[in-house]
């Protein structure tokens, strides 16, 4: 067999056993998170498509957004066809009546990008360190519990990381070759990982790492304007990619300043994190991953000639980065696993070759032993039974059915986004679209709904709305009633609303950790 066709052979088949982990969580769990963070993926996408391409929240930028919108596309196109929806309107009613049948879909999508990073990352171990390199770093990658977990997301992380692992390869080729399609390729590459989150952004630095690498292959002169035409690409797609950061800048910034926020104070739902939360959560992954990972990559950051430098510098640039952010999450790091688990197929791989048998040999049990290790973790996540109905549905469901005509609800924000979305956010064509076709769907359902807000902003939490029964349901949560309990002074007025609803409302039902309470008149 051919160089070309056993790589061929090699990439599908890495492709099948990454893929084989990651969807039969997709197919058989379906949206899992309990907050709203996959339902407004989703509505972002529709966003894109009846918003004239503005995913109207800039938090994330709009990547992700804009590929769930080519898949609503597409299944409008198929419903057009067979003649199940003749209206927009009818998209979106089946979609309120199937809201996890779109979710799963968009998992898929995330499920798909997340096992196409495999390959890549066998190809950038290859291409750094040889064949052996790249199949250590593709297997480690394929059974990484924080890999498969975010990839099993109707998030942009999944994407994300794609495209990060996408420019490593793009950064290899700049800094052995240096011509200026490379210093353009290489942009094009970081401008659309920026594209799909901005963290992404992170990987100018290893751009500037490589194009200085790439510095005595052309003339000064030469040098800067590939560079210049390099930087200029990396802008040019990302503004391509998110227009609507430079069409609606008032609103980009908005949303882009709330993100960096979070870098001077902590998210009202998370946590507070040690100083060490990263290298932590490296050893929750696995004992030996951590310590292979933190080894390779600090032993080629300091050894490695070239682009191994850069491979081995690039994770420790991410962890110090968000070290310093207040907010500490675990898919901070996503951007670095692709780059570790290269490193420590470069490492282990260069092991491996060696002529000394009894080497090689415990090398290749210490790789067992990490996959073991790591696949332990894995496991829960491929290995799962067909999940019942997700509680939101069934609270959802039960609000409908008993909500008297004419009636106030209160909701906490993002427990059920839908809700929320169509009665309660301001809104534009969307809106009133989804609005048409909800009441298509639920034509006796009229009621006013509150939002109750703590993150963005302090707003609907006046105990009178309690006390004088201007609400007559109430949905609420523990980890938001938690929050109240323990902050300052800032939000007595939503502790008082939380006291009022305890003396005056009667729980009803209760799932996922929140509840709807009743307030008789």
């Amino acid at each position: 067999m051919s160089g070309r066709w056993r790589r061929c052979a090699t990439w599908i088949g890495v492709l099948v056993v990454a893929a084989v982990v990651r969807v039969p969580f997709v197919l058989r769990v379906g949206p899992n998170e309990g907050g709203g963070d996959e339902w407004y993926a989703a509505w972002r996408s529709w966003s894109v498509l009846f918003e004239r391409g503005n995913p109207g929240s800039f938090i994330h930028p709009a990547l992700f957004y804009e590929a769930g919108a080519a898949l609503f596309s597409a299944c409008y196109l198929a419903g057009a066809l067979s003649g199940a929806f003749h209206t927009p309107v009818d998209l979106l009613a089946d979609f309120v009546r199937n809201e996890a049948k779109y979710l799963g879909a968009l998992q898929m999508v995330a499920a798909a990008f997340g096992a196409l990073t495999v390959p890549v990352v066998f190809e950038l171990g290859r291409r750094v360190g040889g064949w052996r390199a790249g199949l250590v770093g593709a297997g480690v990658l394929t059974v990484l519990p924080l890999h498969v977990q975010y990839s099993q997301r109707a998030r942009v992380d999944s994407l994300c990381v794609l495209l990060t692992a996408c420019s490593a390869l793009a950064l290899h080729r700049l800094s052995e070759r240096g011509r200026r399609r490379d210093f353009v390729s290489s942009g094009v590459a970081i401008g659309l990982a920026t594209a799909a989150n901005y963290p992404a952004a992170a990987l100018g630095v290893a751009y500037v790492a490589a194009a200085a690498l790439a510095r005595g292959r052309s003339t000064p002169s030469e040098w800067v304007r590939s560079f210049a035409l390099g930087a200029l690409a990396a802008i040019g797609v990302f503004v391509l990619t998110n227009p609507y950061v430079v069409l609606a800048p008032a609103a980009a910034w908005s949303g882009i300043t709330f993100l960096v926020s979070f870098t001077m104070r902590r998210h009202p739902y998370m946590d507070k994190a040690s100083d060490w939360f990263y290298l932590g959560l490296l050893g929750n992954e696995g004992a030996l991953f951590a310590i292979l990972a933190v080894g390779a990559s600090a032993w080629l950051a300091i050894r490695g000639p070239g682009f191994r430098r850069i491979l081995g510098a690039f994770p420790w640039i991410v962890f110090g980065a968000f070290a310093l952010v207040r907010t500490r999450e675990d898919r901070y790091i996503l951007l670095a696993l692709p780059w570790l688990c290269a490193g420590i197929g470069v490492l282990l791989g260069g092991v491996i070759a060696r002529r000394r048998s009894w080497v090689a040999a415990a090398s290749l049990v210490l790789v067992a032993l990490t996959t073991v290790q790591l696949w332990q973790r894995t496991a829960p996540l491929a290995l799962v039974e067909r999940a019942g109905e997700h509680p939101r549905w069934v609270m959802q469901r039960w609000l409908l059915r008993h909500t008297p005509p004419g009636a106030t609800i209160w909701l906490e924000s993002d427990v059920l986004p839908l809700l929320q979305a169509v009665f309660a956010d301001p809104g534009g064509r969307l809106q009133r679209r989804l609005r048409a076709a909800f009441l298509q769907v639920h034509p006796g359902f009229d009621a006013r709904v509150l939002k109750g807000e703590v993150v963005e902003r302090i707003a609907s939490f006046d105990p009178r709305l309690i006390v004088e029964h201007e609400v007559a349901l109430a949905v609420a949560c523990e980890r938001s009633l938690e929050y109240v309990r323990s902050a300052g002074p800032e939000l007595d007025d939503a502790r008082a609303f939380y006291a009022a609803l305890a003396a005056h409302g009667t729980r009803r039902f209760e799932a996922m950790g929140c509840w709807i309470a009743e307030i008789a008149p």
